[in-house]
């Protein structure tokens, strides 16, 4: 129904980059370039402003909420919730605010379909260690993704047949990652060394911590990724994952939340995303 209100409206499909705003009943709207809100389904201009656009949207989602919960639905349920007209709770779509990627990162839509392909750890011969799994992406995507990387970091001089087993193993031996895995006062340290055996010293590195004063906050991981740099994650505890280091490479702002876009070290993809709210305790870039 949407759909066919936008055609009518834009004469052209909606595209994810328009961001429809889910504004109450069936008002959808969108922000145009000047700021001002039109409604997909009427066509016309609403004369509210943003933040009023927010507080009418907030009211109507705790009004959702009150609603489903009158109806069991799950308080686990990570979409919003509606009545139906059969009294059954039904998840309204996620509504993605901003979706930021790394520079030279881009997919077909339609085939899910990325040109930056992680590595796995299974590829390796740690198959348990995460840490150089992650370095290891971090180190491919600045050498051939990024635009105008550096390709003899990852590639080095002997032009290996697969140069990430090499890139691993000098990672592995930086991060001084043994049995029990890497600590992760060595992540940069570690990298670092890798890149000097490479002749490509780093130009800058940092990171966020969680400590008894502070903690990783959202605007750290937008702010390199606005910049497309990397982050190496670091989990604990968390239910799935355990104690676990990712690669971020984007992320996303929704109606539900806040998303990381990663390369987990499980699967050959980056179309996994990490609840923010979850068990982040570390976050820690290299750039060069």
């Amino acid at each position: 129904m949407i759909d066919e209100a936008y055609q009518e409206s834009y004469q052209e499909k909606i595209k994810s980059e328009d961001k429809i705003i889910y504004n109450q009943d069936l008002s959808f709207l969108k922000q145009e370039d000047s700021g001002r809100y039109r409604s997909v389904m009427a066509d016309d201009y609403i004369d509210m402003k943003e933040a009023e656009v927010k507080t009418q949207y907030q009211k109507r989602m705790r009004q959702v909420r009150e609603e489903a919960k009158a109806v069991n639905a799950s308080p686990d349920q990570p979409d919003i919730a509606r009545l139906s007209n059969t009294g059954g709770a039904q998840p309204l779509a996620q509504v993605v605010y901003k979706n930021q990627h790394l520079a030279g990162v881009s997919w077909n839509d339609s085939t899910n379909n990325f040109n930056f392909v992680p590595y796995e750890m299974g590829e390796f011969r740690n198959d348990n260690h995460c840490g150089p799994t992650a370095a290891t992406n971090l180190v491919y995507y600045w050498s051939l993704i990024r635009p105008g990387g550096h390709r003899p970091l990852f590639l080095g001089p002997e032009n290996a047949l697969r140069p990430e087993k090499a890139v691993f193993g000098m990672l592995h031996s930086g991060m001084r990652s043994e049995y029990t895995g890497t600590d992760n006062k060595e992540i940069i340290p570690g990298i670092r060394a890798f890149a000097r055996s490479r002749y490509d010293d780093i130009a800058g590195s940092g990171s966020q911590t969680e400590g008894a004063f502070s903690s990783v906050n959202w605007s750290f991981i937008t702010n390199q990724i606005n910049q497309s740099i990397p982050l190496i994650v670091l989990l604990n505890g968390d239910p799935k994952y355990k104690n676990h280091f990712i690669l971020c490479v984007g992320y996303q702002e929704c109606s539900d939340g806040n998303y990381l876009r990663m390369a987990d070290g499980h699967s050959k993809s980056i179309s996994n995303f990490y609840y923010f709210k979850g068990s982040i305790v570390g976050a820690y870039y290299v750039r060069w």
